[in-house]
């Protein structure tokens, strides 16, 4: 589970001024799943804060789908639509495709993965035009398609 960055994401309303975001996952003795999205608001050099829930893993779903509680008791389906095969990159998006989220291994992700990121979720149907880029590096903030 461990760390996942986000490198580009459908942003909250709460996280859209966020950057070097990352979720951190950890599975929990009773099977469900600690979910932390974190993040510095406004720049590199605000501490990082962020949202704490709680997911659960469908059954029957081979582990696609997870239950993440927001606020009791509303609760949102997040899929992972895409995993590649080192387990280095990721897709992930609310069961819907309204929202989605790229995350990577490391904050840094090559733009030719990051493209084929992208035409992947276009292939799926997902909507992609809402999506920003999450900088993880002071050089990105401000470069074309990063907030």
């Amino acid at each position: 589970m461990r760390r996942w960055y986000v490198i580009a994401d459908t942003p909250l309303l709460s996280e859209h001024d966020y950057v070097g975001s990352y979720d951190e996952w950890t599975l929990r003795d009773d099977r469900t799943i600690d979910d932390k999205y974190l993040g510095r608001r406004h720049g590199f050099d605000q501490p990082a804060t962020g949202s704490d829930f709680v997911a659960k893993v469908m059954s029957g779903t081979g582990n696609t789908k997870w239950r993440v509680g927001l606020i009791w008791p509303f609760e949102v389906v997040v899929v992972t639509a895409y995993v590649d095969p080192e387990y280095r990159y990721t897709i992930r998006c609310m069961a819907d495709g309204n929202m989605v989220w790229v995350l990577s291994r490391t904050p840094a992700m090559d733009e030719a993965v990051y493209a084929d990121m992208l035409a992947r979720l276009s292939g799926m149907g997902v909507h992609i035009d809402r999506r920003r880029r999450v900088p993880q590096s002071t050089g990105q903030i401000g470069l074309p398609g990063f907030q």
